[in-house]
């Protein structure tokens, strides 16, 4: 459970730091990771990194508020 701890707080910080992540699923699952930038740190060159080096499917998440 310590290792899982680490690893979340490890994601967060670099995040915040504005560094990408790979974020995983179980293997019992689809056995899938998704890559994950803060918003602020987007750029052109990130976005063609992620449709090159992925299924080219690109998600966005956002507060209700802000889709008004």
């Amino acid at each position: 459970m310590r290792d899982y701890i680490f690893r979340v707080e490890s994601a967060i910080k670099d995040l915040k730091n504005g560094k990408m992540i790979i974020l995983t699923d179980d293997p019992d699952r689809e056995n899938e990771g998704d890559l994950i930038f803060p918003a602020e740190i987007m750029t052109s060159e990130k976005m063609n990194f992620m449709i090159q080096h992925t299924s080219g499917i690109v998600c966005l998440s956002l507060l209700s508020a802000q889709l008004k």
